[in-house]
């Protein structure tokens, strides 16, 4: 069974509040303040149920170490999620010369918040738009979760690129709290923001909410798994929010 889309209707009367509106939030707590600071601005009320929590990998600092300091500092650096941009910070004393590469705004401010230099940040933010912005030839080193998207490493290497993968950290579901989980059973909408998040929140609750998904993935994701689906138009909270006052 596939989930419905919606699309705002062109005659529907803009909506500004969220009021009697229950909203679960399943990023984690430090990756969702401002998200859940606009849905309590708006009159909604917050279930914040996590569903993604991430592991570093033992050895994955010293993996990454190691091939940067075999390149020749011409590089790029690839880094595709703000999780997978601490751990890249976490793991060197002060900024590699590589070129830093990222695909959303949330991973460009998680390295300027750490003090880091971004070189790119695509137009829009997809990992294909990332490819076509990026040089027709060169070499990349792809910082990513062990499960992570192959579209871009595929799309590099077929125009002739060198890519390096290094997997940095794993996804994990975090425990439920089964107060929480009825909680969020009984919200009027659930927000997704990651194809793990929508397998691990269809696991835990159920899948019979509104899912508002942060992008095309994670929609596909959610509308294979039986969701009601409707897609923010970028991947920041102003997008979620102008979906969830559109699909109210």
């Amino acid at each position: 069974m596939r989930g419905r889309a919606r699309t705002p209707r062109p005659d529907r009367v803009e909506v500004t509040s969220l009021e009697g509106v229950s909203v679960v939030v399943t990023r984690s707590p430090g990756q969702s303040t401002e998200l859940v600071e606009a849905i309590r601005t708006a009159g909604g009320e917050v279930v914040q149920l996590p569903m993604i929590d991430t592991r570093l990998l033992p050895d994955a600092p010293e993996e990454l170490r190691a091939r940067i300091a075999a390149g020749d500092g011409h590089e790029w650096l690839i880094v595709l999620s703000p999780n997978g941009a601490r751990y890249v910070v976490d793991a060197f004393a002060e900024q590699p010369p590589q070129r830093l590469a990222v695909v959303g705004p949330a991973t460009a401010r998680a390295f300027v918040d750490l003090g880091w230099k971004v070189t790119l940040r695509p137009t829009e933010p997809t990992a294909e738009q990332l490819a076509a912005e990026l040089p027709e030839e060169g070499q990349a080193i792809v910082a990513q979760a062990v499960i992570g998207r192959r579209e871009l490493r595929d799309d590099l290497r077929a125009r002739g690129w060198q890519v390096d993968v290094i997997p940095l950290y794993e996804t994990i579901a975090p425990p439920n709290d089964d107060a929480m989980v009825e909680r969020a059973r009984a919200a009027d909408v659930v927000v997704l923001t990651s194809p793990s998040a929508v397998r691990n929140y269809a696991d835990a609750v159920g899948t019979h909410q509104l899912a508002i998904c942060i992008g095309p993935t994670t929609e596909t994701e959610a509308a294979s798994l039986g969701f009601a689906t409707a897609t923010a138009a970028g991947p920041t909270v102003d997008a979620l929010m102008a979906q969830l006052l559109t699909s109210r």
